[in-house]
């Protein structure tokens, strides 16, 4: 999902749902578990431009990078984090 699209989808909440929704909490879902899954919800508090490595422990096969520079060549994106 690109930022503009985000930005589309709560522009479409809001227009279904009406404005209060701007006032609700946001948790991202993810699923955990090798043979039991669970859909857990996470709380974010940042959002900010991370520059990603490959790993093969993420769904998106994409961690954050404590390293400055670009890890493994892949291109900046936007995160939504905890710090």
């Amino acid at each position: 999902m690109t930022l503009g699209e985000l930005r589309d989808a709560i522009n479409e909440l809001e227009d279904m749902e009406g404005d209060h929704v701007l006032d609700m909490d946001v948790y991202a879902e993810y699923d955990y578990g090798d043979h039991s899954h669970t859909r857990a919800l996470t709380v974010f508090s940042d959002i900010q431009i991370v520059n990603p490595r490959r790993t093969a422990y993420s769904d998106s096969g994409l961690a954050i990078s404590d390293e400055e520079d670009r890890a493994d060549n892949q291109k900046p994106v936007i995160a939504l984090t905890r710090r």
